[in-house]
């Protein structure tokens, strides 16, 4: 756990995570209902994947060899125009994903980090994320990763989000780990401007 009461993704002077509690609800639906019921639709869900580890029980392995597996699982044709990671402010995490991500796509995507706006809410992380994430490109803009400082040498390979940028409507991918190894990931797109 931080103590200094922060959560940093991927900065240099990371040192732990927060802990919170968070809940988040969503309907899914075919986009043919959405259309046919006249429901707003936040972003449309293109692809998933998920990997079961079980390396740790509260660990993870630092290669990053799960994130990469469980991205790659996407079957992307090209590379995402944003990945939201999963970011908990621990030397370990932040590493492993940037060396995940970095194999996979050099420095192409956009990534940010949201656990500096909410805490680790634990199971609740990855869907408070998304729904969140998919709020802000329906605005037209990725969010940045809130208390990054300078990135951390492991983490300088990726194209840290300190600022927002604008959304053109790409393709997302929304990475989140769990306890005992579980991986999962979400294809996206967001709607911009409605």
């Amino acid at each position: 756990l931080s103590s200094r009461g922060i959560i940093s993704p991927f900065d240099k002077n990371r040192d732990g995570t927060i802990f919170s509690d968070g809940l988040g609800v969503s309907l899914v639906v075919s986009e043919r209902l959405a259309e046919r019921r006249g429901l707003p639709v936040l972003g449309v869900i293109e692809g998933y994947s998920r990997v079961c580890d079980a390396y740790h029980m509260f660990s993870m392995r630092e290669d990053g060899e799960p994130f990469k597996r469980v991205v790659s699982g996407l079957s992307l044709t090209e590379p995402p125009e944003v990945i939201k990671a999963h970011a908990t402010g621990t030397r370990v995490n932040d590493a492993a994903e940037a060396k995940a991500y970095s194999s996979l796509f050099g420095s192409f995507p956009a990534v940010t980090a949201l656990k500096p706006v909410f805490g680790h809410s634990v199971t609740a992380s990855g869907l408070v994320e998304t729904l969140f994430l998919l709020e802000r490109l329906k605005e037209g803009e990725v969010p940045p990763i809130n208390n990054l400082e300078e990135p951390d040498e492991e983490c300088k390979v990726l194209r840290l989000l300190k600022e927002p940028i604008k959304y053109s409507g790409g393709s997302v991918v929304s990475v989140s780990a769990g306890f005992g190894g579980f991986f999962s990931a979400l294809l996206l797109r967001g709607c911009p401007d409605g």
